[in-house]
């Protein structure tokens, strides 16, 4: 089989995986009791299953971690989360980008928060400008919209 069929196939089947079984997100993090306070935001897509092989392969494609969720129930089957976060993210949303459905405005929404991210060496935590961090606060209330169980799914285009 031609290697591009299969890695399209792949990158087909992984959009799918998102679109009904991930999430794209931007977290707020408050940062009190440094030499300065600032709020940051962290971009993040995730896969949740309770068949860790699958995440086991997205891993050894993208990298990022695998986490067991907590069971609310004993009888509940275990489940894992498989996430990623900033250029990471953004390279996995990339080759998924062409197959997503439900999904695709989060992507978008991701792809424009990216170009908010900055290149350093050395000191992460220095402060960033108000404007740019209202520009992540638009994408980070954006992303919450779509992803509340009000609006999210009105962004199917099947």
């Amino acid at each position: 089989m031609d290697k591009t069929i299969v890695v399209e196939t792949f990158r087909a089947y992984m959009a799918g995986f998102l679109d009904g079984e991930g999430s794209v997100s931007v977290h707020k993090m408050n940062e009190p009791g440094k030499a300065f306070h600032q709020i940051r935001h962290r971009l993040s897509a995730s896969l949740t299953n309770c068949n860790k092989e699958v995440l086991l392969l997205v891993q050894s494609k993208y990298g990022g971690v695998i986490h067991r969720h907590r069971r609310t129930d004993i009888k509940h089957t275990p489940c894992y989360r498989w996430r990623v976060e900033g250029r990471t993210a953004i390279k996995f949303l990339r080759d998924i980008y062409p197959y997503l459905r439900i999904k695709r405005l989060h992507a978008e929404i991701a792809f424009e928060f990216a170009k908010t991210l900055r290149r350093v060496r050395g000191n992460t935590r220095r402060p960033i400008s108000s404007y740019i961090l209202a520009k992540r606060e638009l994408f980070y209330n954006r992303l919450i919209g779509l992803n509340s169980h009000k609006g999210g799914d009105a962004q199917c285009q099947l």
